[in-house]
């Protein structure tokens, strides 16, 4: 077990994230970490076990900061990193950057003038990530960078979610606001009636604000888990054209796309379809709970390419009991399918996941100070194969984040074809756009460019709670929004 004592109680929490990411191969098991700072000169003494690194603050850091704390953060987990990598003899591929998606660091950084080629030496020389990921995080910021609406247009647009927390089975790595439909199915009319008038009021708020839709994200759950007529309930409600570049629908569960849900996502405008097999090896589907198996996938695309429907496509690295083989054939056939949008998740042990009490994926931990190691040998050359593989097969990298509790703390990356990007993707993981939400458990997103905040208003979880407390919902968004 792993000992860590810090000096600084306002950022343990910061420092804590950044050594628990050091620890995915159990190399500081039965280690104690000590981590003391002095202001002046901006030095730490850290001492591993006995052994004590003084450090000062790096050169290339800048010698003011307009936000104090942040300052600190930065020079402590820099020091923190540089004496770990040191001891252990280990570099992460992504250095430093905790705390922050990799694309925003490039987004400041070129905003402050430096060109491409100079972001991806900065994120080398400054945040130590490999050549690799930064050349990555990079590439994915060009590759939005043609579609994204312009800045003066940004202030009135806004994305419309409208989430769905029913599925025909909950995933074991599931985190998500869903349950299995046969639980709650005596609720599921209620909670249409009532999301349709919440949309209803969502729609009326950006019409007395003069603002637009600019795209459409219908997620859970599983949308395509109501009945034929419900869907179309919640998609009328919504309207035809009512986005300018984007509709999509999360159809995820390839056992729940018909022919009959295809017509009516085709009736009302849908333009992008997600059928996701995370795996097409029956036996894992099985095991993470999934109701489907392989063939039922390649039915459902071939159904839903027929229509026309862009397809994203999303697969995870690293589910239990499966080998590089098995998530290399995945792989394999799916690029075949030669789908618009191939996204690859790193397994994430989240809370609220059935995996997260799995000793198979003991991940890391915190009780008081006491750290718990997880391993996972192939997980980075895994997913380092894949991005090789697709970039190899005419799809460009085209969105990034990264997730607490990722194996390997690896990142999740989005794949597609020319001029394919999912709109959605882009503006929310970059927070460009604000968001307007309905639904159990939905946030609504406010973005205030001038002071660079975001605020967040979210929906009760619960789908009980949500259906008693409608009118709470109702005034707290009209508050939120005017």
């Amino acid at each position: 077990m792993l000992t860590l004592n810090i000096d600084i109680p306002e950022i343990q929490a910061e420092l804590f994230e950044l050594v628990r990411m050091f620890d995915s191969d159990s190399f500081l098991e039965n280690i104690a970490i000590d981590f003391f700072y002095n202001k002046s000169p901006n030095a730490v003494t850290i001492i591993i076990s006995g052994k004590v690194y003084t450090l000062e603050k790096p050169t290339f850091l800048e010698t003011e900061h307009s936000f104090p704390r942040k300052y600190l953060v930065r020079i402590c987990k820099l020091l923190l990193y540089i004496t770990l990598s040191t001891h252990l003899k280990k570099d992460l591929p992504w250095g430093a950057l905790t705390g922050i998606r990799p694309t925003k660091k490039v987004y400041e950084m070129l905003e402050s003038g430096f060109s491409f080629k100079e972001v991806a030496e900065k994120l080398e020389d400054e945040y130590f990530l490999s050549s690799k990921k930064a050349q990555l995080a990079v590439e994915v910021v060009e590759n939005q960078s043609d579609i994204l609406p312009k800045k003066s247009d940004r202030e009135q647009l806004f994305n419309l979610y409208v989430h769905i927390p029913f599925c025909p089975s909950r995933c074991n790595y599931c985190s998500f606001v869903s349950v299995p439909m046969s639980k709650q199915k005596k609720l599921v009319g209620n909670y249409v009636e009532q999301l349709v008038r919440e949309i209803g009021f969502c729609k009326k708020l950006i019409a007395e604000n003069k603002q637009d839709i600019f795209s459409i994200y219908i997620g859970g759950g599983t949308p395509t888990s109501l009945s034929d007529g419900e869907f179309e309930i919640i998609l009328s409600a919504i309207g035809e054209n009512f986005a300018k570049v984007e509709y999509t629908v999360e159809a995820g569960r390839p056992d729940t796309i018909t022919k009959e849900k295809c017509n009516i996502m085709k009736k009302f405008g849908v333009t992008r379809i997600s059928v996701n097999p995370q795996s097409l090896h029956n036996k894992t589907l099985e095991s993470i709970g999934r109701d489907h198996t392989a063939e039922d996938f390649f039915n459902a695309y071939d159904l839903v390419k027929k229509y026309g429907f862009d397809i994203n496509v999303d697969l995870i690295v690293g589910l239990e009991n499966e080998t590089q083989d098995d998530f290399l054939h995945t792989l394999n056939d799916v690029v075949k399918l030669n789908p618009e949008n191939i996204t690859i998740h790193t397994l994430c042990k989240k809370r609220g996941s059935k995996i997260n009490s799995s000793k198979s994926f003991s991940s890391l931990t915190r009780t008081g100070d006491i750290l718990s190691p997880v391993t996972n040998a192939f997980i980075s050359e895994m997913l380092n194969t894949a991005i090789e593989k697709l970039s190899q097969s005419d799809y460009s990298p085209y969105y990034l984040y990264r997730q607490k509790n990722a194996l390997e703390n690896l990142e999740n990356i989005g794949f597609s074809k020319s001029n394919k990007q999912c709109i959605n993707n882009i503006t929310v993981m970059e927070e460009i756009l604000s968001v307007i939400a309905a639904g159990a458990g939905a946030i609504s997103k406010r973005i205030f460019r001038q002071d660079n905040r975001i605020e967040r208003l979210a929906n009760p979880k619960d789908v009980h709670c949500y259906l008693n407390r409608e009118t709470e919902i109702i005034t707290n968004k009209e508050k939120f929004f005017l």
